[in-house]
């Protein structure tokens, strides 16, 4: 469903490390196409000196057509899987106009589309079934809030274009022209054309979800002193809202919780040290405000040899999505090539797949990873002349409804 974004380094000094990841079924990669860096409307700007909060790259993938937002450019793309561009969105101070943009009225039209709007700082991006396009982004200076309660900044809104790029309004906490959010973590489309916004409060987490006309239905807190912990007998033992996910269908939020361990130092009884000790995936229904059984989701486990002996560590995926029918996708980076992808099935807890995700070296330096409803995984690789853009159809093994 969603975008995740990954910058790993790894420095090797010495120490050998081993995991599990080879053990496990290598998933068939599909390459699509190349993005090349640049200033045209078909290129990205992946890295720039220029400040910005929001760098990088989101996207979205819906029914075999790309969606992807440059942060940098200031830009929407729609692209099909062999890389065409079909219309482009775009902030007309910061790119040229398109090649295939002309003011001569007796030229042919293209087939191509181009907009223009001007954004600003983008953020995740999501498209619906009708590819109606929703987008985070910042708003100027000038038309920032303070929320009077949380003395929290609110400078953040949505934006809603339809499939032919047409803006039609921006979406607040109040829903169509409201009043701003704070920090935008996530946004997601789900049945019915509703949009879910998950934002960061001083509490924790805040969860707006609204209809297809853009109205608010629900408005949940998730005040981190109220998190479910089975492990509350435990005073050393807390919990850490890690993310929050929409079902599909459903009026059900997941919450990935991982749990820490506070290490006291013997002698003193001073903490001295945090230790991961396990993560649950925890479904809450928005009508009763009542949690379902946690669900157990092993850890990642790297095993360390440093020639005195080895260790194993254990540290929690990310959670990438949720399918339609109810299928938890998370994933880990590996210290060989690639990741790990660990699927659980929300209906059956004791039925965990794991699989890797080869990816060559060069590409590993930045990643971003989006999850489709029915269970395909795409994801642009970075390298140093060019991104690639790729999928894994694993809806042909668990399908969509």
């Amino acid at each position: 469903m969603k975008n995740i974004c990954f910058v790993i380094l790894i420095v090797s000094l010495l120490i050998s490390c081993t995991d599990k990841s080879s053990s496990f079924e290598v998933l068939n990669r599909e390459d699509l196409f190349l993005l090349n860096y640049g200033k045209f409307e078909d290129e990205i700007i992946l890295f720039n000196d220029e400040f910005s909060s929001r760098p990088g790259i989101s996207m979205a993938m819906q029914n075999g057509f790309f969606f992807l937002s440059d942060g940098q450019s200031r830009k929407i793309m729609q692209l099909t899987s062999f890389g065409d561009l079909l219309s482009v969105i775009y902030n007309e101070d910061y790119n040229t106009q398109p090649s295939f943009v002309t003011d001569n009225e007796d030229t042919v039209r293209s087939t191509k589309k181009a907009s223009i709007y001007p954004f600003n700082q983008l953020g995740k991006i999501a498209v619906d079934e009708k590819k109606s396009i929703y987008i985070v982004d910042k708003l100027p200076s000038v038309r920032h809030e303070q929320d009077k309660d949380t003395m929290a900044m609110l400078n953040e809104v949505v934006l809603h274009f339809s499939a032919n790029g047409e803006f039609i309004n921006y979406i607040g906490q109040n829903g169509p022209g409201g009043k701003p959010f704070s920090y935008i973590r996530d946004i997601f489309t789900v049945a019915n054309g509703e949009l879910v916004v998950v934002s960061v409060t001083q509490k924790t987490l805040q969860v707006d979800w609204f209809s297809e006309s853009g109205f608010l239905k629900y408005n949940i807190i998730l005040d981190r002193l109220l998190l479910p912990n089975p492990h509350s007998d435990n005073k050393s033992i807390y919990p850490e809202l890690d993310n929050v996910i929409p079902d599909y269908h459903n009026d059900v939020i997941y919450l990935k919780i991982d749990f820490f361990e506070k290490l006291n130092e013997p002698n003193t009884h001073i903490q001295s040290d945090v230790a991961y000790l396990e993560t649950q995936i925890f479904p809450l229904d928005i009508k009763t405000g009542k949690y379902k059984a946690g669900i157990n989701i092993p850890p990642y486990e790297q095993k360390i040899e440093t020639g005195f002996g080895s260790n194993t560590f254990l540290r929690p995926y990310d959670f990438l999505g949720v399918t339609e029918n109810g299928y938890f996708f998370l994933i880990s980076p590996d210290i060989d090539n690639g990741f790990t992808l660990q699927v659980a099935n929300s209906k059956d807890k004791n039925h965990i797949e794991k699989y890797h995700l080869a990816i060559p070296n060069d590409k590993m330096t930045y990643n971003v990873f989006s999850l489709s409803k029915d269970g395909v995984i795409s994801a642009v690789l970075a390298g140093e002349f060019e991104a690639n853009v790729v999928w894994w159809r694993l809806d042909k093994i668990f399908g969509g409804i």
